[in-house]
């Protein structure tokens, strides 16, 4: 796991790498005051070459600089990328920059038991 700690402000990016996936977790406020580390993490998630979650259940807000984020990790990484439980902002604010179809939305709480985690708008 590697851990990009912004150099001020709330918001944080985490890259865990597994056999099958990249998971990328962002959480906070998520912006132009985390550049370098949302940079490192492209970085990070490109490198593995593997499929992409990019878990944002406790994403608070997202600038343009975090919009260029998710759409430069959807430009680079192989397969169509899973967003994880993205809050109706975080939906709004991507279908506004034209990215959220290139991504496949999974609300994990809303699944009846024994459903799966695959489902997508856009």
């Amino acid at each position: 796991m590697r851990f990009h700690a912004p150099a001020g402000g709330d918001g944080e990016v985490y890259v865990l790498i597994d056999d099958a996936r990249v998971h990328v977790v962002v959480s906070g406020a998520v912006g132009e005051h985390m550049s370098l580390a949302l940079s490192l993490a492209t970085v990070d998630a490109v490198r593995a070459a593997r499929e992409l979650d990019v878990h944002a259940r406790h994403l608070t807000s997202l600038d343009d600089v975090g919009l260029q984020f998710l759409a430069e990790l959807v430009a680079r990484v192989p397969g169509r990328p899973r967003l994880l439980d993205p809050s109706v902002e975080l939906l709004e604010s991507l279908v506004a920059a034209g990215v959220c179809g290139a991504f496949e939305v999974v609300h994990r709480d809303h699944l009846p038991p024994g459903a799966t985690e695959r489902g997508s708008i856009g």
